[in-house]
Order: C-alpha cells, then structure tokens, then sequence
C-alpha cells in the first residue's frame, strides 16, 4: 500500500466514489519550475483508475486519460509556462460518478533579461524562411573583419 506522510483515506465499504489523495502542499512556485505532485487514486473495486489532469478546468487539459493503479502513487511533474493564479485541478472516476480535487497555485513570474537585434543587421533571417536554392543566392555576407 503506498505510504503518504500524514495522508488518510477513509473509505466506506460499498461506497465506490472515488477518492483523490494528495500531500502537496506547495501554494506558490516561479514559471517553468517544476514541482512534482504525488497522487493516489482508491476506488473501492477498481484495480486502476483514469484521471485527468487539469491546469484550469476544463479548458487546459495536462494529461488525459491516464490509468493509475491503486497499488501506485503517481507523480504528476507539473511546470507552469504561464504565471499568475491557477488552479490545478485533478478528476477520476466516470461520467456517472466523477470527483474532482482542486490545488489552488499562485505561479510568479518569470524575468528574463533580453534585447532586441540592432537594426544595423545587413541580414536576418528564419530557417523556415529560405525554400530553396534561389533563396539562398540572394544571401550576401560582408566581411566586418577585414
């Protein structure tokens, strides 16, 4: 059985509503860190469960359909590409017996130091922008070295 630090589930017998477990406790981290959110799903009479994996339900979808055995504790790395509040949101169970577990998380912004290209540039380009050989008969290249 997996083992969560001062993590209880009470299951009534009969009952198979499934229960969502989690000791994550993290409630602010900076955009693009990642953070690992354990997991475990029990559903009485189940020996897997599908979850799906929210970052802000329902319209951003993480993962989908993913099995997790009751025997296991999932690992969901979660990394934030976007900053402000957000609430993750976690679902097992079925459409006719479906529960959700929200994690509220504040995400702060990322500050990258960056500049613009000077505009004294003789070329610019993009990979995608050459399409063939013509393309690349246009390309002139002064020698700032000598």
């Amino acid at each position: 059985m997996p083992y969560f630090e001062e993590e209880y589930i009470f299951a009534e017998p009969g009952n198979d509503t499934p229960i969502i477990s989690t000791n994550f406790t993290v409630s602010e981290m900076k955009q693009y860190d990642i953070v690992k959110i354990p997991l475990y799903i029990y559903r009485e009479g189940y020996n897997s469960n599908v979850v799906n994996l929210y970052e802000s339900y329902p319209d951003i979808l993480k993962q989908e359909k993913l099995p997790i055995d009751k025997e296991t504790v999932y690992t969901w790395n979660y990394s934030p590409t976007t900053y402000g509040n957000k609430v993750l949101v976690i679902v097992a169970g079925d459409s006719n017996n479906q529960v959700m577990k929200e994690i509220p998380l504040s995400v702060e912004e990322l500050k990258l130091d960056h500049a613009e290209e000077p505009d004294d540039y003789t070329f610019k380009f993009k990979v995608n922008s050459f399409v063939g050989n013509e393309d690349m008969q246009k390309w002139t290249f002064i020698d700032h070295l000598n």
